[in-house]
């Protein structure tokens, strides 16, 4: 042993009397989809997922199992996962530390996904006009049943009079009288013989005789052949009444489309955050009182799944908002009406283009055209 000897030490810990304590397990949380999804077969949800450990166990690994909905995968982001067949799955989120102890309580979410023709079963009492057309009425419209279905043996025709005016038909009275804080899903199909104008499902939202909230399905032109609609619905208030609206922009007068197979079945879970639905009331409630025009907001901004796009109007009559990126494209119609009330308007707006798919992250605008001139504005989508 030599004199003035020395040592390194390094990453010394003192044991407690029965050795070291315990490993800790990690945390894993889904960041995205914020809540439930409602989806058609052949969409995509967008998944993202962050995970912690007490101890500092790193690296961590992670797997998401998506309940046979799609193959899983050990990224921690994978992004647009897309779910190919009908059915309800529990997607799960786990994190492992670098000792192999997992979350022992995974993150999960609850993926509906709906066939392609809409709902796996429609609430609707008479969707196929088989008997006769109880349950709707036309709008700037008459309504008959005729021969050929897109399923069964018989549709409803509309049919507008001698004029170019937008016409639909609707479900009355109506399917959903109270909303209770979930999400709805809407689908029908459509078809004209003379293959003029663009046809959308519209849901609209009135609360004690206000319009609250709308939304359109993307379009369609239409053709002698049969075309689905389908849209997804969060509405703005609970205990409100939904329109579920089928509506054509004709092309010439006296114009005319069939409807059939018409859906409409609950989602999950409303993705409407408690704070969107508290604000939307309080501004409504406050045009209503006092006829103030609000300016027109996104809330919350910047775009994570879903927010509103909420403004007033002091004048009935034509209503367009749109969406345009910033090569001045437009992406998305949020709504197109030839006559809208005055009042409050909250619509939907989500990460999705008029087709479907996914926007990406970045600056877009809003545009209102009204009876009351031009009000434009700007959000920012985030993923």
């Amino acid at each position: 042993m030599a004199a003035a000897e020395s040592f390194n030490l390094d990453d010394a810990f003192v044991c407690p009397p029965g050795g070291p304590p315990p490993d800790q397990a990690p945390n894993g949380v889904i960041s995205a989809p914020g809540a439930a999804v409602g989806i058609t077969a052949g969409q995509s949800v967008n998944f993202t997922g962050a995970g912690t450990d007490p101890d500092n166990h790193l690296p961590l690994t992670y797997l998401w199992d998506f309940g046979g909905g799609a193959t899983n995968t050990t990224q921690q982001n994978p992004g647009d996962v897309m779910f190919a067949n009908p059915g309800t799955y529990t997607v799960t989120f786990t994190a492992t530390d670098a000792l192999g102890l997992a979350d022992p309580t995974p993150d999960s979410r609850i993926i509906t996904v709906y066939a392609a023709g809409g709902c796996p079963a429609s609430l609707l009492p008479n969707p196929s006009f088989e008997t006769d057309v109880t349950g709707w009425k036309g709008i700037g419209a008459t309504i008959a049943r005729v021969a050929g279905g897109s399923s069964g043996s018989f549709s409803c025709r509309v049919t507008s009079p001698a004029s170019t005016s937008a016409f639909y038909v609707e479900d009355s009275p109506r399917t959903v009288g109270s909303t209770t804080g979930v999400g709805y899903h809407f689908g029908a199909s459509v078809r004209s013989d003379a293959a003029h104008g663009v046809c959308r499902i519209r849901i609209m939202e009135y609360l004690n005789n206000t319009k609250v909230g709308e939304l359109d399905s993307p379009v369609v032109t239409l053709s002698p052949s049969w075309q689905r609609l389908e849209v997804s619905y969060t509405p703005v208030q609970t205990g409100s009444a939904l329109y579920f609206t089928v509506k054509d922009n004709p092309v010439v007068a006296a114009e005319a489309f069939d409807v059939d197979d018409c859906s409409y079945c609950p989602l999950a879970r409303s993705t409407a955050s408690a704070a969107q639905v508290k604000a939307a009331s309080a501004e409504m409630e406050e045009a209503v009182a006092f006829g103030a025009r609000i300016r027109s907001l996104v809330a919350p901004n910047p775009v994570v799944g879903a927010s509103l796009l909420k403004f007033s109007t002091l004048r009935s009559g034509p209503l367009h908002v749109a969406i345009f990126d910033v090569s001045g494209r437009r992406v998305r119609a949020l709504a197109d009406d030839s006559q809208s009330p005055a009042g409050f308007h909250a619509l939907l707006l989500d990460e999705r283009g008029d087709h479907g798919a996914r926007l990406d992250s970045g600056v877009y605008f809003y545009r209102i055209r009204s009876a009351d001139g031009l009000e434009q504005g700007r959000f920012l989508i985030m993923h």
